[in-house]
């Protein structure tokens, strides 16, 4: 063949580049998924085919994009669209917001679209809240907002069938607030295509072949939408690993998906099963654990790279010395030039680690999840030290509410003491109709803020922060804030300095990480594993593998160990999974992955919080 860029793929790359049948291909971690891909719609297109490729994300669509033109060349442009499932459909339902752009024009220019010029108003994400907040209360759901917004879609996707009639009530008045206000959701985007592709309203993308990325992670909107346009003659190739499934909260079909596909098309089936990103020691681990799951492809896996990787756990007596032994690793791996990432299970475990690395002022990337300083509880700690240096209204109204004072005492109190904190007489409330109960709260806390500040004035600004952590603690709601406060609250304390310049330390790091920008000099990247898939780094470090947090109770067993088989295949050469104060994940033992018993940890050192 006279197209060099089929000359760089392996044997099955290459009966996947060249399929012009249903292909389903099952792509393993670090086997060249995305290469295979790109040269794939490089064929098609330079047999004048017309290709569509869909991502899960804008990032992934631009990046495949790119390859594509770059091996096809930009005179294909016009035969080729890349997108995302939602900038795809928002196209088909609008294809004059395409003018102007250079690709996909012998696409969605032969569209046939009845709708006319419409204008599609896409709610924001706190207009959406706002509504759903209106349809719990009016509609007596008890459910969260996270939940509502599941139930929602669920009920968009697949019918009210089984869903208590509060919540089946609930969505009724969500949807009738949005057509009410004439706008759509992103749901509503996936919904509303396929509604019209049914009814003739719109017709399929007419493109020769449709590639889909990541089809595990397809729900059933998607999947019936990438059904229809097979139904109506165009050709299939979907690409993704059933064993890297770990969408099922989002009701990604996964392995039942895969297996769909491949009946309802008679598609061929290809594997990628040749790894290279991992050695032989990590990839050997991660397939061991994956063995256990029952839903899967089976599938041989091949190390490109041969021996010569490390894998190990390592326990340690508890959270704060096994923080201190991954950033001691990462400190390591800079000095040597490679990279270095962390991965945990929650959000919650990462903010651990995170505090080791602010303590000791060591630059770090946050990939995902959100910042320890993006917690309310690390806000709540920030604005009682505020108001000893500087009272504010919208400060003591936070406070107050934390207390357990309601919002019409509130109101009421500001009524009597304005913006200043004063534990006033008796008399002070008399005909202001504040509770009782609203009183006694606000004259204790005048009177502690009133210690604290004499503490200050005395150049004892340590216990000033201490007395006011303890006043936090004691009206914490539940075990979680406690474990927060008690996670943030040397950072707060300004040893030798004063309490302005600490808050004035933690309002520089909350605006860096408000402009996501990478600090100079990083050391490590931390993210949850969630947020790990589709990346790759030279060292990887898995924190807090306990048997109570990964796998996670409340999650299915097989979709937490494809989560822990995403995680370890992040991995290039160096693979550590830490534990610490329990009993060590099932996942360790599945994986047969050897411990160090040499490791020791000596918090005897220069590193202080």
């Amino acid at each position: 063949m006279d197209h060099p860029y089929l000359n760089d793929l392996n044997q099955e790359q290459l009966e996947a580049a060249i399929s012009t049948r249903h292909c389903s291909i099952t792509a393993c971690p670090g086997s060249g998924k995305t290469k295979t891909l790109a040269a794939k719609a490089a064929f098609l297109l330079n047999q004048h085919k017309k290709v569509v490729a869909v991502t899960f994300t804008r990032e992934s669509a631009f990046e495949l994009r790119h390859r594509i033109v770059q091996l096809a060349g930009e005179d294909k442009s016009d035969n080729l669209l890349v997108g995302t499932f939602h900038s795809i459909d928002l196209f088909m339902l609008n294809p004059a917001a395409a003018k102007g752009s250079k690709f996909g024009k012998n696409i969605l220019s032969k569209m046939v679209n009845k709708l006319g010029d419409r204008k599609w108003d896409i709610a924001t994400e706190s207009m959406r809240r706002s509504y759903i907040a209106h349809a719990v209360n009016e509609s007596g759901a008890e459910l969260d907002l996270m939940e509502s917004i599941k139930a929602i879609e669920i009920i968009k996707a697949q019918g009210s069938s089984g869903f208590d009639e509060s919540i089946v009530r609930m969505s009724e008045i969500y949807n009738s607030a949005m057509v009410r206000n004439n706008q759509i959701d992103f749901q509503d985007i996936l919904t509303k295509t396929n509604d019209y592709l049914r009814t003739g309203e719109i017709s399929p993308l007419a493109t020769d072949y449709l590639l889909v990325d990541e089809f595990q992670d397809t729900d059933i909107v998607q999947y019936d939408w990438v059904k229809i346009h097979g139904d109506h003659g165009c050709i299939i190739t979907a690409v993704g690993d059933d064993d890297q499934s770990i969408y099922g909260f989002r009701r990604a079909l996964g392995y039942e998906g895969v297996q769909r596909f491949s009946k309802d098309f008679h598609a061929q089936k290809i594997v990628l099963g040749t790894n290279y990103r991992c050695h032989d020691e990590i990839l050997g681990a991660a397939d061991h654990l994956i063995r256990n799951n029952t839903e899967r492809i089976f599938k041989n896996l091949f190390a490109y790279k041969g021996p010569g990787g490390h894998a190990e756990w390592n326990y340690h007596e508890d959270r704060e010395k096994e923080a201190y032994a991954c950033h001691q690793a990462a400190i390591k791996a800079q000095s040597e030039g490679v990279q270095f990432a962390v991965i945990a299970r929650t959000n919650r475990l990462l903010k651990d680690v995170e505090l080791r690395f602010i303590a000791n002022k060591t630059p770090y990337v946050l990939v995902s999840g959100s910042s320890l300083f993006e917690d309310p509880v690390v806000s709540l700690l920030g604005t009682l030290l505020a108001i000893l240096v500087k009272p504010n209204k919208r400060g003591v109204d936070m406070l107050l509410a934390w207390a357990g004072i309601q919002e019409s005492d509130i109101t009421k109190i500001h009524g009597v003491f304005g913006d200043h904190i004063r534990v006033g007489a008796a008399a002070d409330f008399n005909g202001s109709g504040t509770s009782d109960g609203a009183i006694a709260i606000w004259r204790a806390f005048a009177k502690k803020v009133a210690q604290w500040k004499e503490n200050i004035a005395n150049g004892r600004q340590n216990m000033a922060v201490e007395g006011a952590i303890h006043w936090l603690l004691e009206r914490a709601k539940n075990k979680q804030q406690i474990a927060m406060i008690n996670l943030v609250a040397p950072l707060f304390k300004p040893g030798d300095s004063t309490i302005e310049d600490r808050l004035d330390w933690i309002r520089r790091k909350i605006a860096d990480q408000k402009t996501k920008k990478e600090p100079e000099g990083w050391v490590a990247r931390l993210m949850t594993a969630h947020g790990s898939k589709g990346l790759e780094f030279d060292r990887v470090w898995i924190f807090g593998a306990t048997q109570d947090t990964f796998p996670d109770s409340d999650g299915s067993l097989e979709e937490e160990r494809r989560l822990m088989y995403v995680a370890m295949t992040r991995a290039k050469n160096w693979l550590s999974i830490s534990i610490s104060g329990g009993k060590k994940s099932q996942f360790i033992e599945e994986s047969n992955i050897p411990v160090n018993h040499e490791y020791q940890i000596d918090l005897d050192s220069n590193e202080s919080v």
